[in-house]
């Protein structure tokens, strides 16, 4: 079974002070679900903790300008397929539209 992985960063997703509960802020949504070309990109790996997730995490450190804490969020491949959400594998090795 296969996971996709996404770096997010936790404190934007955490409830605040005048949201309900379960109401996710904007910022939460416009600075960690950017997307290009109306896809989002996510990282293709096997459950955790298996050594795909710490390459999802390599990955994403070496494209940073610092080593910082990193928050990741991974999801069931079959719960996009479920919800009809299409996936559409990139050119990159390992991540997924």
């Amino acid at each position: 079974m296969a996971y996709l992985a996404r770096k997010i960063t936790r404190p934007k997703w955490e409830s605040r002070e005048g949201f309900a509960a379960g109401e996710i802020p904007a910022d939460a949504v416009t600075a960690d679900l950017r997307t290009t070309g109306n896809t989002l990109s996510f990282w293709t790996c096997e459950p955790p903790p298996d050594d795909g997730i710490r390459a999802v995490v390599l990955a994403l450190a070496t494209g940073a300008d610092r080593l910082d804490r990193m928050d990741l969020v991974w999801v069931e491949e079959e719960a996009f397929r479920a919800n009809g959400i299409a996936l559409n594998p990139s050119a990159r090795a390992g991540r997924r539209s």
